[in-house]
């Protein structure tokens, strides 16, 4: 299933990324193009993710789209380690890869 990311055209922020030293990345596959429901990351608090233009074509009637989330339990990690999925919050833009790594 393809990235998307050439296809993407707005990132949905639920919350403000900024005040956290990274977030983690992660693909997720739904049925909408737009949107946020909270049942497609049950257990994950989203801060922000990747809405699709109408080209964006589904595969089985599923989508990928990038998310972006903290783990209220362990994030964020002491001193400058950081977990591998762990990306820049001011990096986020739709249609560009993230800038891995912590501010």
């Amino acid at each position: 299933m393809s990235r998307n990311v050439d296809l993407e055209t707005n990132i949905l922020w639920l919350e403000d990324g900024t005040k956290y030293p990274y977030v983690r990345e992660f693909g997720l596959t739904c049925t909408a193009k737009r949107g946020w429901r909270k049942t497609w990351a049950c257990g994950f608090h989203v801060v922000a993710i990747a809405e699709l233009s109408g080209e964006a074509r589904t595969v089985q009637r599923r989508l990928y789209r990038r998310a972006w989330f903290v783990k209220d339990d362990v994030d964020p990690y002491q001193g400058k380690d950081k977990p591998s999925e762990a990306v820049i919050p001011e990096s986020i833009a739709a249609g560009l890869e993230s800038t891995y790594g912590r501010k």
